[in-house]
């Protein structure tokens, strides 16, 4: 057995050696093979290439053979045309000459005029009278479609100015809307601002900002209105009893000799009945003047509205 081992160990050895001398072999025929699969898939696509070549030369080759074909025809079209125009030319120089064989005759030569006028001239005349009339119709129904075409972009013009106009005044009106926001909440901190300088307690400020809003929403009750009017009155008095107050303080300040008098004038100030002047003008919370004191009518919704 341990023969046998060795000697099929040997004969693997040399089968060993023998596979790796046919790889070795192998191994540049099938370099090969792979460099002419390379060049075979080279020439196929070259092939390939000049299979689009060959099929455009033949598109070219068949165009350029219909424009000379074309070219030939347009040749043969114009020698023809050459040629009337020569055979007209030729018959007109005969019809010429012997219309000037009868020059001493006026009369025959008068005839031979007009009968070489109505064959030369006349149907030339009539042919082009003809192409005329087409043209004037084509340019008729040409001026017709584009007038269509003028209406139609003149009314799509005030279409479009129309939208324009109308998102123009709807920018104004936004414009204008924030501006009355911003006025109505500049109000409502003038009126905060008042209310605290005059010295309304929080009571009196409930019911004076609840008696603004019911005479904002029509005033139709005779007694809100007379609340209201009483509110204007005492706002007038103390604004008045105010202004007062602080012309004397500003005598005073220039003025400090004598603090007794001013005493006097203080306590004489307050205890006085306010004269009548002219009321200061309110505006509403929508930046509409408020009716005087006095007035009976109270402003309506549309009033309202339309401030």
């Amino acid at each position: 057995m341990k023969k046998k081992n060795q000697e099929l160990e040997k004969f693997k050895f040399v089968l060993d050696y023998k596979i790796k001398e046919l790889k070795k072999q192998i191994e540049p025929r099938e370099n090969d093979i792979k460099n002419y699969k390379e060049q075979i898939q080279e020439m196929e696509a070259e092939l390939e290439r000049f299979h689009k070549q060959n099929a455009q030369l033949e598109i070219n080759i068949a165009e350029l053979k219909q424009k000379h074909k074309s070219v030939e025809n347009e040749l043969i079209q114009e020698r023809q045309a050459t040629r009337d125009v020569e055979a007209m030319v030729r018959r007109f120089k005969t019809d010429l000459f012997n219309c000037v064989g009868a020059i001493q005759d006026p009369k025959v030569l008068k005839n031979s005029v007009i009968a070489l006028y109505k064959k030369h001239i006349h149907e030339d005349l009539t042919g082009d009278a003809t192409v005329d009339a087409d043209i004037q119709k084509e340019f008729a129904r040409q001026r017709e479609h584009l007038e269509r075409s003028v209406a139609g972009l003149r009314k799509k013009l005030a279409k479009d100015s129309e939208v324009h106009r109308v998102g123009y005044e709807n920018v104004s009106l936004i414009g204008e809307i924030n501006n009355l926001r911003r006025e109505l909440k500049l109000c409502r901190n003038r009126i905060a601002e008042l209310e605290a300088a005059i010295g309304l307690n929080r009571k009196q400020g409930e019911n004076a900002r609840q008696l603004l809003t019911q005479v904002a929403k029509g005033r139709q009750n005779a007694l809100l209105e007379s609340e209201y009017e009483q509110a204007q009155r005492a706002l007038a008095a103390q604004s008045t009893l105010i202004r007062q107050l602080q012309t004397k303080i500003e005598e005073f300040d220039h003025n400090t000799s004598n603090v007794d008098d001013l005493l006097r004038d203080l306590q004489a100030t307050i205890q006085a009945p306010v004269p009548e002047q002219e009321q200061p003008v309110y505006m509403g919370p929508r930046g509409q003047p408020l009716p005087p004191i006095g007035s009976k009518k109270p402003p309506t919704m549309n009033d309202s509205v339309t401030s």
